[in-house]
């Protein structure tokens, strides 16, 4: 375990030998129930996704959950989706709506300048689209997206900077629509 790290809120976050983690939570933020998976979209540009799921098992037949891809705030410098309050937000939206929540880790400034922070929510976008043609194998989850998810009924939510990001992300989706369909953005949720 020379690989991990604890932070603060403590969350630990351990490398696997597979390309996501496996996160261990131990805060009052998250609620029982909502299914956390980790995944790296982009090996070479170090993108990754947090993956929230409201229960472990597949909604009734015939219902499908929406999806919300949410961007976290931090004035494009602080944070990441492990951070506690963005963690436990998407925890709770997770369970309480019921609806699956797709967290993107965007690079930071001044690291990483933008653009490169509404790329990085444009491959999330591009994953989730995978999951809608059932070109995506993904070997640790509960059950196939394609299963249970309404992407038709796709949100991008975002607050403080995360907003800036998905407010980008929509305008790029609307000029290249055909390449996200059949992936549907239906809203912005914008704080």
């Amino acid at each position: 375990m020379d690989r991990s790290s604890l932070f603060l809120n403590r969350t630990a976050v351990v490398a696997n030998d597979k390309p996501f983690f496996k996160v261990v939570v131990h805060d009052r933020h998250t609620l029982v129930g909502a299914v956390l998976r980790c995944r790296r979209l982009d090996s070479a540009r170090d993108t990754g996704i947090r993956l929230f799921l409201p229960s472990p098992s597949l909604p009734p037949t015939g219902s499908k959950l929406s999806v919300i891809v949410y961007i976290h705030s931090g004035g494009f410098i602080i944070f990441r989706v492990a951070s506690s309050p963005f963690h436990g937000l998407c925890s709770r939206l997770a369970a309480a709506l019921p609806t699956v929540v797709l967290s993107v880790d965007y690079h930071l400034s001044p690291g990483h300048r933008l653009p490169a922070a509404f790329e990085d929510s444009l491959d999330a976008l591009f994953w989730l689209r995978a999951h809608t043609l059932g070109a995506s194998a993904e070997g640790n989850l509960p059950f196939p997206l394609i299963e249970c998810v309404d992407f038709s009924r796709c949100f991008l939510m975002g607050d403080s900077a995360g907003a800036t990001i998905a407010f980008h992300a929509s305008l790029r989706v609307a000029t290249i629509q055909d390449s996200v369909a059949p992936l549907s953005i239906t809203g912005l949720v914008l704080d």
